[in-house]
């Protein structure tokens, strides 16, 4: 290495270590200018690009220099770490074991592991590699949160609590994150009083203030206590105004609350904690309410397929008023939002954007409420199925039998699965009402599913073919329209049953999502959907109880 490149790699490495990472980067690509394969230059500026989140590039430097660092160990965590971000998890699997061979008494390394194996659903696996981290430091509580989430993983909230409750008895250090993730737990499980009383003990160990008022905004939103969940949220912003996830809940409290102005103000503090606003679009200013006359302007998606059928409402505000308006789309909804919106123009979000084209702005789908001239409560979302989709030949009109379809399970996520799913035992007697042939609309079911419904039921449920159910949203929007009710928790099919404007029950849980309100029996979001919500958290029976007596009223009327 010469003189020269080792006083600025030294320069660049002061910089990067400062966070001045854009001067830092300078400073690398000028050593690389002059020696393309220098080691540490592409190791330092991998590094530094993977802090950026710039995990591809990141790759490319750290592999130019892998050759010449072969038994850097940090290195080979590095790259693994990148192949884990782009979902290549053999390759990112086989670099954490050339980094455990080389440093096999690194906690990391065993817990970076253990990360893998979480993303390839190997659970028992992931507990064992993340047990071996705690074996060689008993302090390094990262690895006893991810035994912890592995049990919630494998549906054991109850053995997760149990394991995390154990370990307070051997760390000495981090004591206080373990607690927080209890206080997580119990909330997920509706144990509420314990999760009170952990509140209050956090409360008076540390300067926790900001995190404490912010879990028990959660306590009271989940026992849905509005107001004092406002103010505890904000007397956590107001203990730290830099707590994004507070802000964030602090407007989806507002929206559930029906206070719109405050809500949507707040809403866009969505791009910084769930990443709605991805990088690849990071050089289009983002909308915010500008005219839009001889403007182009691209609506990015929302991240579910409920939101993004809820928030097409706003569309034809913006595309009448620009020159171009292109909407990113879920693929699957592609055919029903170009029915329904035929002079917009829509971009299946796996299709790579037109280079050619510059757009004036962008905003995600979301935020569009917030500019809106109109009161968006008194419009309802409206699709409409393509013309050539025809429904199966299975499903009979019959004079004698109501069409029922139904659906059980929602939430893509565990906590959100936890709260908004029943089981199909709650079913029963929605299935013994007589009168009725009842049509699974359930995506992804399972054929444990399938032998608890046959179960449960009375004989009289029809199944349509589980990959049209997954892949076809068309197929699915045809069922639909030839069901005489839909009956589902807050789902996908919910949100597309509303929007074709078929007439929906929606099973809620005690604390549902904002878009629900807190006791609305209407949703403003849909013309037909009716809301029935649990009376106390966790029981479904007043729900089923209440659906059952829906179905029987709509039996007699029409028979």
């Amino acid at each position: 290495m010469s003189v020269d490149n080792k006083d600025n790699l030294s320069d660049a490495l002061k910089l990067h270590q400062s966070g001045d990472w854009e001067l830092a980067s300078i400073g690398y690509k000028q050593i690389l200018d002059n020696d393309f394969y220098h080691p540490q230059a592409n190791y330092l500026f991998g590094l530094l690009l993977s802090q950026q989140k710039e995990y591809s590039k990141s790759t490319i430097y750290l592999e130019r220099a892998m050759p010449y660092l072969t038994g850097n160990a940090d290195l080979a965590n590095a790259l693994s770490i990148n192949y884990q971000k782009n979902s290549l998890l053999e390759i990112a699997q086989n670099y954490i074991n050339s980094a455990i061979e080389i440093n096999p008494q690194s906690p990391h390394f065993h817990h970076r592991k253990a990360k893998i194996l979480i993303d390839q659903e190997k659970f028992v696996e992931a507990i064992n590699q993340a047990s071996i981290a705690i074996s060689i430091d008993k302090n390094f509580v990262p690895a006893y949160l991810t035994i912890s989430h592995c049990y919630q993983l494998l549906q054991r909230p109850d053995r997760s609590i149990k394991f995390l409750l154990s370990s307070l008895n051997n760390v000495a250090e981090g004591r206080q994150r373990i607690l927080f993730n209890l206080v997580d737990l119990y909330i997920e499980i509706m144990k509420f009083d314990k999760a009170q009383s952990l509140v209050n003990t956090l409360s008076k160990t540390g300067n926790y203030h900001s995190e404490c008022y912010a879990l028990q905004a959660i306590i009271d939103k989940e026992l849905n206590q509005p107001i004092t969940a406002i103010e505890n949220l904000q007397a956590s912003i107001a203990a730290d105004p830099n707590n994004i996830i507070a802000n964030w809940n602090l407007s989806l409290i507002h929206l559930k609350n029906k206070s719109f102005q405050a809500g949507w103000k707040l809403y866009d503090l969505g791009f910084l904690v769930n990443q709605r606003f991805t990088k690849s679009y990071k050089n289009i200013n983002i909308w915010k309410g500008e005219s839009l006359k001889e403007k182009d302007i691209l609506i990015i998606n929302e991240q579910g397929i409920g939101d993004e059928i809820m928030f097409s409402l706003f569309y034809d505000e913006i595309y009448t008023s620009s020159a171009l308006c292109t909407i990113i789309c879920e693929p699957r909804l592609i055919d029903i939002l170009e029915t329904s919106f035929p002079e917009a123009e829509f971009c299946s979000r796996d299709v790579q954007l037109n280079k050619n084209q510059a757009y004036d702005f962008a905003i995600t789908a979301g935020s569009i409420a917030q500019y809106s001239d109109s009161d968006f409560t008194q419009k309802k979302v409206s699709l409409q199925i393509p013309k050539n989709y025809i429904p199966p030949s299975k499903i009979k009109k019959n004079d004698k039998l109501l069409n029922i379809g139904f659906s059980w399970k929602g939430g893509t996520k565990y906590k959100e699965r936890l709260r908004r799913s029943s089981h199909i035992r709650d079913w029963k007697p929605i299935f013994h009402t007589p009168n009725c042939r009842f049509w699974c609309l359930q995506p992804s079911m399972t054929e444990q599913d399938r032998k608890f419904l046959d179960k449960f039921s009375n004989n009289n449920i029809s199944y349509l073919d589980n990959d049209d159910l997954n892949n076809d949203l068309n197929f699915v929007a045809t069922v639909i329209k030839e069901m005489d009710l839909i009956i589902s928790v807050d789902n996908s099919v919910t949100h597309l049953s509303g929007a074709l404007e078929a007439e929906t029950l929606c099973l809620l849980p005690f604390s549902s999502d904002w878009r629900w309100a807190f006791d609305d029996a209407k949703s403003y979001w849909y013309k037909d959907v009716t809301l029935i919500r649990q009376k106390n958290p966790g029981n479904w029976k007043s729900v089923f109880d209440e659906a059952q007596k829906f179905l029987s009223n709509k039996i007699n009327h029409c028979f």
